[in-house]
């Protein structure tokens, strides 16, 4: 056996304390603060009957709902949020097409210089057309005689 008598007096009483004490433990424990706290514990659970305690509810307690204040803020909140994901949901969107019809842009005029001769700019003279005098700037024009 232990010669420390709380670890032997708290043995016996989770032994569950059945009869009395041996006489040195029952000395002890009548002048130890800390053995007498462990029987006041100890009479207190034992004074505890589990069948006088009425039976918990069966179906659990309602929650209560938030106040109206919390839940218009909470509304607020969940609205702003989404109106913000969405923005910028939109901008990205906005941003990556944009840059994708500018990028075909430019591809296509790539591509078009790469293949055949492209028409002449300048206008080519139709057969019924009438040519029209050219005047020189230091030429004056002529009068015309009737």
């Amino acid at each position: 056996m232990s010669d420390d008598p709380h670890g032997r007096f708290q043995a016996w009483l989770l032994d569950g304390a059945g009869g009395d004490p041996p006489r040195d433990l029952a000395l002890h424990a009548s002048l130890c603060a800390t053995c007498m706290d462990r029987v006041a514990a100890h009479d207190a659970l034992a004074r505890i009957d589990v069948g006088r305690a009425p039976l918990p509810p069966w179906r659990p307690a309602a929650i209560r709902s938030p106040t109206g204040l919390r839940q218009a803020a909470r509304f607020v909140a969940a609205t702003a949020s989404m109106l913000l994901v969405g923005g910028a949901i939109i901008l990205g969107a906005s941003q990556i097409l944009g840059r994708a019809g500018n990028g075909s842009e430019r591809a296509g005029g790539v591509l078009a210089a790469s293949g055949s001769p492209a028409a002449s700019p300048t206008p080519t003279p139709s057969p019924t057309a009438m040519p029209s005098p050219v005047v020189s700037p230091t030429e004056s024009p002529s009068p015309s005689p009737s």
